[in-house]
C-alpha cells in the first residue's frame, strides 16, 4: 500500500530523474502526465488493499484450522 508513495518520491524526487524519466519510452513517458499519475497510484494502492485483504482471509482461515485441529485432539 505504500507503493504510490514510494513512486512518487522516485519520480518527484530529483528534477533531473523526472526529466530523464519522462523522456523514456512507452509507459514512462506518461509519467508527467498527472491523470495517469492518478489512475496508476490508485491502481497501486487498490492492489495493495486487494493483497492485505487476502492475507487477513487466508490467516483467519489458517487460524481457524489450526483451531478444528487442536480441538480434534483434545477429544
Amino acid at each position: 500500500m505504500s507503493s504510490p508513495i514510494a513512486l512518487y518520491l522516485f519520480i518527484h524526487a530529483d528534477a533531473q530523474r523526472h526529466a530523464w524519466i519522462i523522456a523514456g519510452p512507452e509507459p514512462f513517458n506518461n509519467f508527467g502526465n498527472g491523470p495517469y499519475q492518478l489512475r496508476m497510484y490508485v491502481g497501486l494502492f487498490a492492489v495493495g488493499i486487494v493483497f492485505l485483504v487476502s492475507g487477513l482471509i487466508m490467516g483467519a482461515a489458517r487460524r481457524r484450522a489450526a483451531i478444528r485441529r487442536h480441538s480434534a485432539w483434545l477429544v
